[in-house]
């Protein structure tokens, strides 16, 4: 008869309530993680237990921490923390989708799945969280396992209609990052293509910059490395076409990293957001945050990416899949340029 694992390897799935809201805790001797339905599916908390640190920013805003939202809200009245997920667009814009002839797609800020309850339950060790789509026939799908020093999130989109659905995804995981904090990314990742920054010496939609020296009118500061927030700045870009499916946060104080790994076949763009203190609020320090945000299309806009042929389609009556791992490791992780 085999042997049971030792308490402290089992995963486990618990219920909990946190600010008045239910909570799934999923729970191995390496990680925790803990998910709120109610508010999005938010992601609240990933904890890497073998060194005691929160990987996700806490909520910033002022008691309390969290809201329901509602259908078209703007996300930065909102929980701006944690990790939600952005579909079918990232910015509201409207698009006309051949479905839509007439009146168009009007899509609301980071998509319209932050802002809804979702459902849930659990399998066994997996947490699975499923949504309808509001305005367009389809299911969305995540399911979340634990796996060693790893989060194994792994979805799934079924187009309920007989027209093709267009989309952009993308995760929205955002960082604790302290002053020193690397961003690292493959090295054939060169040339950034701009979505929006607070200055516009650091570019405007469709400009192009160098990695890591984004700042043309200071060409030797490094922007993978987290500055003190007073820098006042923050800068959303795309990397071109990947090769290499990855990217990570190093912590050089605890010699620690959190690694993103995806099939750059289905998630071919990596969006990053540096928020250097110079996001939410114009002429005040702002938030301190880093978000690596592996996804299916550029740019923010699904308007603008239907417009530059760089979104997704779901095929009528069809649906895709797509995984995401987060891990912690030691050290600085070596990315190859995937040629």
């Amino acid at each position: 008869m085999p042997t049971a694992n030792p308490p402290e390897e089992r995963r486990r799935v618990e219920h909990r309530t946190v600010h008045g809201f239910p909570c799934v805790e999923l729970r191995d001797k390496h990680l925790q993680l803990q998910i709120l339905p109610d508010i999005g599916a938010k992601i609240i908390s990933l904890k890497d237990l073998e060194s005691d640190r929160e990987l996700l920013l806490p909520p910033q805003r002022p008691s309390p921490p969290y809201a329901r939202a509602f259908a078209g809200a703007r996300y930065e009245a909102y929980d701006t923390s944690g990790f939600d997920e952005c579909f079918p667009t990232i910015e509201a814009c409207r698009c006309m989708p051949a479905a839509m002839p007439s009146s168009g797609w009007d899509l609301p800020d980071h998509g319209e799945l932050w802002s809804r309850s979702w459902n849930w339950r659990s399998d066994g060790d997996d947490v699975l969280c499923t949504l309808s789509g509001a305005q367009w026939p389809y299911q969305f799908e995540r399911r979340i396992r634990l796996n060693g020093r790893s989060a194994v999130l792994s979805y799934r989109v079924v187009n309920l209609s007989p027209e093709p659905m267009p989309f952009l995804w993308a995760g929205h995981p955002l960082l604790i990052v302290h002053p020193g904090h690397r961003v690292v990314l493959p090295g054939d990742v060169r040339d950034v293509l701009i979505n929006w920054s607070s200055n516009d010496y650091l570019g405007r939609l469709g400009d192009r910059r160098s990695w890591p020296f984004l700042d043309p009118q200071q060409p030797t500061v490094d922007y993978s490395v987290v500055p003190d927030p007073r820098v006042r700045r923050a800068v959303k870009f795309f990397t071109d076409r990947l090769r290499n499916g990855s990217a990570a946060l190093y912590d050089p104080g605890a010699d620690r990293s959190i690694v993103f790994r995806f099939d750059a076949g289905k998630l071919p763009y990596l969006g990053v957001w540096l928020c250097y203190g110079g996001w939410p609020n114009a002429g005040a320090t702002g938030h301190l945050t880093v978000a690596l945000e592996p996804g299916t299309g550029r740019p923010d806009s699904l308007a603008e990416a239907m417009r530059r042929g760089e979104h997704s389609v779901v095929a009528p009556d069809g649906e895709l899949t797509w995984e995401l791992e987060l891990s912690v490791a030691n050290g600085v992780p070596r990315f190859p340029d995937g040629q």
